[in-house]
């Protein structure tokens, strides 16, 4: 599964073109896979972005809404403690950086994840969760 997040990152990159920026940061929220490192991609307002942390990986897009708001959404690959099982997520987030989008420094988000369910052998739902789990993430961009 995380095979197909980083070829997906780098298809999605390979679209960019030339004049783009490389940016990487480290945190903690469903943005950045649990606690973990979070790099991107940036063409103007647009970004492409692949985490890997504590319970995954993700590959998402952020657009900067204006010099400190962006939005984004991911698409999230999680494991369970030991690797037992894997299952999927779509999340959303809002971001402000507090040194504005192309400048290194805090930003903290809302984060909103939609988890699919983590089922056992006899299709019982065991994942124990919401249907939405909101999260505030913290991270610091380089």
């Amino acid at each position: 599964m995380k095979r197909l997040t980083i070829l997906l990152f780098l298809l999605s990159v390979s679209q960019l073109g030339h004049a783009v920026e490389f940016r990487n940061g480290v945190g903690l929220g469903f943005q950045y896979s649990g606690v973990g490192w979070q790099g991107g991609i940036r063409h103007g307002n647009n970004s492409v972005k692949l985490s890997m942390g504590a319970i995954g990986s993700s590959f998402g897009y952020e657009y900067a809404v204006s010099k400190n708001l962006s939005l984004a959404s991911h698409y999230n690959i999680i494991t369970t403690p030991l690797y037992i099982s894997t299952t999927t997520a779509v999340s959303l987030h809002a971001n402000y950086h507090f040194s504005g989008n192309n400048s290194s420094g805090l930003l903290l988000g809302l984060d909103l994840m939609k988890v699919d369910p983590l089922v056992d052998d006899n299709g019982q739902d065991i994942s124990g969760t919401e249907d939405l789990i909101p999260f505030i993430s913290i991270g610091y961009q380089f």
